[in-house]
């Protein structure tokens, strides 16, 4: 079907295709009509083709760009605009709009929406609520709360020709699938938004169906009932997924010394402070900081005060979380630290114009710069102290690990892609707004650290623990489950179609 085709789909129900934007479908009732996700509008100009005198309503399934773009420029809208009540945060102009990411990141780490429209639409009703009728062509339009692409999605359930049709929206695609299932991510590590999906498939499970028309892929005819099963029984795999990623391993957290400061010693020359920084403190009385990050330099202060102020002369972070690395120039400013980054980590904040256009969560809102920068796999030796330093994807792909000898054990500071599995289900997250991998991440991060056997890991946000082989043979293995979870989810049954926004670099 090319773009601008018309379909007729029964008697009274046709669907135009909007190229690389959402299928529209148009109810006609004698020479008056109501139009469903409109799209790109395109279809206004075959209305008098179609003997349609009078456009009574366009609803909105959801909020996203691609189903309203054509709204933006019409001069008089056809008619009311029904939408979703709770998008009018989305729908209504206001004095902010959405075109910088760190105005759509919430609280935890990812968009309030993926796909906010790119400007305000005027004169629009917020009155499809969830389980509430209206009256149109004649006849009851029920509105079905199923969420997923967006908190406030919902189906519209309509009689037309004898048979109960439901316009899903994006909550189900053809074959069981999620149009870019990476929409259900509504935070960077729980499987809120799956199991928000998963309910709303659940509910139109219960409602007879006999066309089901969704705003991407095919109109689904057949096994409707088998269709909502299936994307039912994936949606809580990837639900799972999100879960625990090595099961039952136990913390076994190293035993560490309370300081007056408040900071704690781990061992002789390493301490951890703040919520989330590691201070290394070499025999000659120079320190380095791992994960240097702003709120936490009043901890350093008093850690520094209480072993007797070490020179800061180096500073280095596992990955471009600001909580990771946006103290690195107040150290170079103050101590003149050298800031050392591993290429990977300095991928998303140097320079300056990559760091400013990116879309990525918890970027520094200034960028950083490295004034050396680690390539690869190698090893440096600071002050006596030998360290190794690789890639360590996994809860963003712009990660990295070091492993250091310190007092006798190979301490591996791991970032925030491994935790303690009573932390946050053992890891950061993932999720694919923060440039999260699976079998390109996780997995291989994990082999390399089975290689590389650490005594002890140094994660981040101060939690110390003795490195076990079980978690880490565990996750590599959860990787791999939650990749096959991702890739069940998408039309094109390839995984990269869940990574592919933002874009990888």
């Amino acid at each position: 079907m090319g773009r601008g085709a018309v379909i007729r789909i029964t008697d009274h129900l046709f669907r135009f295709d909007n190229g690389d934007g959402c299928a529209t479908y148009l109810i006609r009732d004698r020479a008056r009509a109501i139009v469903i996700d409109p799209g790109r509008c395109e279809w206004i100009d075959q209305l008098p083709r179609l003997g349609i005198e009078t456009l009574e309503a366009i609803y909105l399934t959801h909020h996203h760009h691609e189903q309203l773009q054509g709204l933006y420029d019409l001069k008089r809208l056809p008619c009311t605009v029904h939408a979703p009540a709770d998008d009018r945060r989305f729908i209504e102009p206001g004095p902010e709009r959405f075109g910088d990411s760190r105005d759509l990141l919430l609280g935890d780490g990812c968009p309030a929406s993926y796909a906010p429209p790119r400007r305000g639409i005027r004169s629009v009703a917020f009155d499809v609520v969830p389980n509430s009728d209206h009256y149109r062509l004649g006849r009851r339009i029920r509105f079905l709360h199923t969420p997923g692409h967006g908190s406030a999605a919902v189906s519209i359930l309509f009689d037309i020709d004898g048979m109960q049709v439901v316009f899903s929206g994006d909550a189900v695609h053809h074959g069981g699938t999620v149009w870019e299932p990476f929409h259900l991510e509504t935070d960077h590590w729980t499987g809120a938004g799956a199991l928000a999906a998963w309910e709303g498939i659940e509910r139109l499970r219960g409602v007879r169906i006999d066309l089901l028309c969704p705003s991407h892929g095919p109109v689904v005819r057949r096994a409707i009932g088998p269709t909502l099963r299936r994307l039912s029984r994936r949606l809580l795999r990837f639900y799972h997924a999100k879960g625990q990623i090595s099961p039952r391993v136990a913390d076994r957290y190293v035993p560490t010394e309370a300081l007056g400061c408040g900071a704690v010693r781990i061992s002789p020359h390493l301490f951890q402070f703040g919520s989330n920084g590691y201070l290394v403190v070499a025999d000659s009385g120079r320190a380095l900081v791992v994960d240097p990050c702003g709120a936490d330099m009043a901890a350093l202060s008093a850690l520094r005060a209480e072993l007797g102020n070490p020179e800061v002369a180096r500073c280095t972070a596992t990955h471009y979380h600001l909580d990771h690395c946006d103290a690195a120039d107040r150290l170079r400013e103050d101590f003149g630290a050298e800031v050392v980054l591993h290429e990977r980590v300095s991928w998303p904040l140097w320079p300056p114009e990559r760091h400013r256009i990116l879309r990525a969560p918890w970027l520094p809102p200034s960028p950083v710069r490295a004034d050396i920068e680690l390539r690869g796999d190698g090893t440096f030796t600071w002050e006596g102290i030998d360290f190794e330093y690789f890639a360590a994807p996994g809860q963003t792909w712009w990660h990295a690990a070091l492993i250091a000898r310190i007092d006798g054990r190979r301490v591996l500071f791991s970032g925030d892609t491994i935790q303690p599995s009573s932390r946050w289900n053992g890891t950061g997250g993932f999720c694919a707004y923060n440039r999260s991998r699976l079998r390109e991440g996780f997995v291989p991060t994990c082999k390399r650290l089975l290689r590389c056997k650490p005594d002890v890991v140094a994660a981040g946000h101060g939690t110390v623990f003795f490195f076990d082989r079980r978690k880490f043979v565990l996750i590599a293995r959860w990787a791999r489950t939650a990749e096959r979870a991702v890739k069940a989810l998408c039309p094109s049954r390839r995984p990269g179609e869940y990574y592919r926004w933002p874009a990888t670099p």
